[in-house]
């Protein structure tokens, strides 16, 4: 398979070909995916890249209910798309009951965990509440089992829509962070029906990826990712593994013949939702085992790596390609966005140390 068509069309399907300039932030997340959140800048990077996507907006839909962190597959916080929401409260239950399991094993036993979430549920109320207000000296066990404790409880009354995570600034890239009741919690769909959907949406999202690229991201068995990809009629790939949605979509598609630039975050999903960072890169960076700080991306292709230093309010950036007037304009565009609307670069932390050519 033509590579550079492949990581085209990835970015095209991610909506970085400039096809999601019109979209509003729920419909950019329901088209190219969920942002990794980890409480730092990806979301709304995620956003600006696809759509020009301002941090006040995507602020006020946040606030208004239409997009939201949740807590999903392998119990990792993402930024959803309402529609999605009972998805992903319902991928996130393997990861609750792998944090009871842990409970457990440091001596907790169901009893106690019972009445923590019972009094975590009543501290919280209908305005965010900040749980290191709340005072559980005398009811968590000390050290890690009372940890553990904690976070099996809050992972409980997630999952179960019972209370929901909100930003306590309004900020998805600050780490302070409360809880809220969740008044009226969204459907969640049942087990096989949940794995259907979630493979339905990320083939939607990406368009050509394998069954193992699939496992990486929900944490499913290979049995149970087989059993949901199963239904979707999807098209191996002659000469590899990949299966795609649409064959004809693929055959048709023409990668753009200029550079087309994107700044996105580490944890963007062009390569994160496939954890796949070898299918990116030319040969020659094959060695490259982690991302040395944020990349720089033509046409689906790793070129160069950028970070943004706060102190001066610039981008510090370099390429193995030659700079034409198109990188510099997408350097300066994502400059200006995240020096006047972020004032800097939070919370998503590259795989290893910056180069030295980016100190």
């Amino acid at each position: 398979m033509d590579s550079d068509k492949l990581r085209a069309f990835w970015a095209a399907r991610q909506g970085l070909d400039g096809s999601l300039g019109a979209a509003d932030p729920a419909e950019v997340l329901a088209r190219t995916g969920w942002a990794r959140s980890a409480g730092g800048f990806n979301p709304y990077l995620t956003l600006f890249s696809r759509a020009g996507t301002g941090r006040r907006a995507a602020d006020e839909e946040m606030a208004g209910g239409r997009i939201g962190e949740i807590p999903t597959v392998r119990g990792q916080a993402y930024v959803l798309p309402e529609e999605d929401y009972g998805l992903g409260l319902r991928t996130s239950e393997p990861a609750a009951r792998a944090e009871v399991r842990a409970s457990e094993r440091h001596g907790v036993d169901h009893r106690l965990l019972d009445k923590v979430v019972e009094v975590l549920y009543e501290a919280i109320g209908d305005t965010p509440t900040d749980l290191s207000d709340l005072d559980l000296a005398g009811l968590l066990p000390e050290g890690e089992a009372g940890e553990h404790t904690r976070l099996a409880a809050l992972a409980l009354l997630q999952t179960a829509g019972a209370i929901r995570r909100v930003p306590l600034e309004g900020r998805l890239d600050r780490p302070e962070h409360g809880y809220t009741r969740w008044a009226d919690p969204p459907p969640e769909p049942e087990g096989e029906d949940a794995r259907l959907a979630l493979a339905e949406r990320y083939w939607a999202w990406i368009g050509a990826a394998s069954l193992e690229h699939f496992r990486r991201f929900s944490g499913l068995s290979e049995a149970a990712a087989r059993s949901a990809v199963e239904p979707l009629g999807l098209h191996r790939q002659v000469d590899g593994d990949l299966l795609i949605r649409d064959v004809d979509e693929f055959g048709d598609y023409t990668p753009p013949r200029t550079p087309s630039y994107a700044l996105v975050s580490a944890l963007d999903g062009l390569h994160r939702l496939r954890h796949d960072l070898g299918a990116v890169l030319d040969p020659e960076h094959a060695g490259l085992r982690g991302l040395p700080a944020q990349p720089v991306f033509d046409r689906g292709r790793v070129v160069g790596f950028w970070n943004f230093d706060a102190d001066d309010g610039t981008i510090a950036w370099t390429t193995w390609t030659r700079p034409d007037d198109a990188l510099y304009e997408a350097v300066e565009r994502a400059e200006t966005f995240i020096r006047d609307e972020l004032a800097d670069v939070r919370g998503t932390a590259p795989d290893s140390v910056r180069p030295h050519a980016l100190v």
